[in-house]
């Protein structure tokens, strides 16, 4: 099933079915990102995202202060304002703190360590999202007519 067969699908169905259905669809999808950030935040240094190691200073600076040296966890902060919305056409997952950007980009100091590295899985994720609306729809057709199957 691809982009054409989901237009076509949708115009059959009730635009508001198709659309409550897509956005079970793509809600799930957004909890997924959301945990993926979140655990890239948390565990970047263990996930093969090919984050540079961290400088001398910030590794005494973590072992002082307790904190893991296998993330961006400080204070939490960061990990704990992972948002996520979704609507019947997208999905979005954003950081909500200031210095997120400098982690994920880079700076003068700081080399980049990408934590939104679940984007350059889009089309993974697209084809996830296609298969699970699939077979909700597979679900809700079965429900309302038994010997109906999506192809």
């Amino acid at each position: 099933m691809n982009e054409e067969d989901l237009r076509r699908l949708q115009k059959k169905l009730s635009i508001k079915w198709f659309n409550i259905i897509m956005s079970h669809c793509l809600d799930d999808a957004s909890k997924t990102a959301k945990e993926e950030v979140e655990e890239n935040i948390k565990e970047g240094m263990t996930r093969n995202l090919g984050w540079a190691p961290f400088a001398p200073r910030t590794v005494e600076y973590k072992v002082k202060k307790g904190r893991p040296l296998k993330g961006l966890v400080d204070t939490g902060k960061m990990s704990k304002s992972v948002t996520k919305k979704h609507t019947v056409k997208n999905a979005t997952v954003k950081v909500g703190t200031e210095y997120a950007k400098y982690q994920e980009s880079g700076t003068k100091y700081i080399p980049a360590r990408s934590f939104l590295a679940i984007v350059a899985k889009l089309k993974e994720q697209k084809e996830r999202v296609v298969k699970s609306f699939k077979k909700r729809l597979d679900k809700e057709l079965k429900q309302k007519w038994p010997k109906s199957r999506v192809a």
